[in-house]
Formats: C-alpha cells, structure tokens, sequence
C-alpha cells in the first residue's frame, strides 16, 4: 500500500493505494499504521 498527500489549501487530504493483493488482517493493519501516521502528522503541522 502507499500513502499520497493531495494538495489542499486548509486541510491535508491523502489517498491510500492499493499496490498489491494483501490479506485482510495485514490490509487492516496498514491502514490503522497509516491512520496514526496521518494523525501525528497532522498534529504535527
């Protein structure tokens, strides 16, 4: 999977990728690691 930070102008907007077929316990996991990221990220600045 693969994260992309989209241009915004007040907020930041991602996409999330699909690269290759994954099973869903280990799909469901990434996308909980990259929601935490983001938010940290966000928080951030």
């Amino acid at each position: 999977m693969r994260v992309q930070k989209k241009p915004a102008f007040f907020e930041g907007k991602f996409k999330i990728e699909k690269i290759a077929d994954l099973r869903p316990e280990e799909e469901l996991n990434l996308i909980y690691s990259f929601l935490m990221m983001l938010l940290l990220e966000r928080d951030r600045g």
